[in-house]
Formats: structure tokens, sequence, C-alpha cells
């Protein structure tokens, strides 16, 4: 699941959809109709108060289609956005996962930058 962008109101069910306040989603989408009912609820609010707070592709794309493109609503499109791309974030974390002495080891197979070539 995608780091949310917004509080989620407590009384939501656990999951990827969410309503910040108000409304509220009492269990998760189950089948393909309430998943289509709740995507449709996320593209056609325009109070930004119901949102997609997962990283599914096929959802994701469903809601820009409904949107005709647009991010809202969607939490990863967002903190992409405003982030930085996947890739970029992807890697930077594999990076903080890999131990500092392996990277000092890497270093040695680096090719030199002209800085470094004397």
């Amino acid at each position: 699941m995608v780091r949310r962008r917004y509080l989620a109101d407590p009384r939501n069910a656990p999951g990827a959809f969410y309503v910040r306040e108000g409304p509220l989603f009492a269990e998760q989408p189950r089948t393909d109709v309430e998943l289509e009912s709740a995507i449709e609820a996320v593209a056609r609010d325009d109070s930004d108060n119901v949102r997609y707070g997962g990283d599914e592709r096929d959802v994701i794309a469903r809601i820009r289609a409904a949107q005709g493109g647009s991010a809202q609503g969607c939490d990863a499109l967002e903190l992409d956005r405003a982030e930085g791309a996947w890739p970029a974030r992807i890697a930077a974390a594999a990076m903080r996962a890999i131990p500092a002495s392996w990277l000092r080891k890497l270093q040695v197979f680096a090719p030199k930058t002209r800085k470094d070539a004397k």
C-alpha cells in the first residue's frame, strides 16, 4: 500500500479506499461491482475527500480514465508528482536496503569521473 497523503477518518475499514472525513468506507470492495462503485466514488468526488491509497495499477488506470486523465483522488499519483517518479523512489529504497559495507566495495568498480581521474 502507498503511504497515504491524508489522514483517514479512523472509522474507515482498513484498506486502500478511504474517506478523510464524513461518510466512510464501512468495508473495502470485494466484488467487481463494489470495486466499480468505489472507483466511481473517487472519480466523481469534487471535494477531494474520497481517496484511493493503494498502488494497484489497474485500479489507478480506471480512476484516471473515469476522470479523463486526472490524478485527483489517487495518493500514489499525487505523491509521485510531489516527490519524484516511482523509479527514483524505488531506487532510493533499494539503496537504503544495501549494507554500507557492500556499497563501499561496489565503489571500486564504479567508473572514474573526470574529477577522480588524475
